[in-house]
């Protein structure tokens, strides 16, 4: 492989090309997991609007069924008194008699629907106290939705403002690069999680920790040819000393 800077160079490059390269995967890893924030409390959103549906539609059934017992409590007080009418307009026994024992009924039928009623009221009560409760949830958690998505955006700006830093600097340190070998580079890194140059550390590959064969090993601390791992594929440097 000819190529315009010394191969020890094109190795350096390489390796930083690979830290900008882990910067920038970190980077759209995090871009990645910004929508999860919303979608968890865009989950709470829809629960609680389901609970809202349903607590109004109970609401209406109870609300219904309160204003038909009212209803028939003031159709029963209607007949009462058309009962104690002819109560008191009675002239005979029988028709006394019988108007003392509808009107015993009537009285029966409302003490039973004012009760009713009573409980109904209380169930009403309990009904729009649990459905404002929804309310109160549902308005925090839409103000909590408005919060999240302004810190998303926030972040979302900042690291798309890093991702565009990292990408001109990976675009700097690309130049002058063997094409072939930022090929090959980035061939192995999209097929080892992100990882195209290692390491070769005291004979073994950083990468896989596989031993690497002695005289490929000085031929990698010569850096007289480029070399990658036998069993990972990996490409192999030895770092500097410092």
């Amino acid at each position: 492989m000819s190529l315009a800077i010394p191969l020890v160079d094109q190795l350096k490059k390489l390796a930083h090309l690979q830290e900008l390269d882990l910067k920038i995967d970190a980077v759209k890893k995090d871009q990645s997991f910004l929508p999860e924030v919303l979608k968890t409390v865009d989950a709470d959103v829809r629960e609680l609007d389901q609970r809202l549906k349903v607590g109004e539609a109970k609401l209406k059934e109870i609300e219904k069924d309160h204003s038909q017992l009212n209803s028939a409590l003031v159709l029963n007080q209607e007949r009462m008194t058309r009962a104690q009418a002819k109560l008191d307009a009675s002239v005979n026994a029988q028709s006394y008699q019988a108007a003392v024992k509808e009107l015993d009924q009537l009285k029966r039928l409302s003490t039973s629907l004012e009760q009713q009623l009573e409980q109904m009221l209380a169930v009403l009560e309990s009904a729009q106290s649990q459905l404002q409760e929804f309310q109160n949830q549902y308005d925090r958690i839409l103000e909590k939705r408005t919060e999240e998505a302004d810190v998303v955006c926030g972040k979302e700006n900042k690291l798309q403002g890093d991702l565009g830093e990292l990408l001109s600097e990976r675009l700097r340190f690309s130049e002058g690069l063997d094409l072939r070998m930022l090929a090959r580079y980035d061939r192995v890194r999209e097929a080892r999680s992100g990882l195209g140059i290692v390491p070769a550390v005291a004979g073994r590959c950083h990468g896989c920790n596989m031993v690497v064969p002695p005289q490929v090993y000085n031929e990698i601390v010569a850096c007289v040819s480029l070399h990658a791992c036998p069993s990972c594929h990996r490409i192999l440097f030895v770092p500097e000393v410092s």
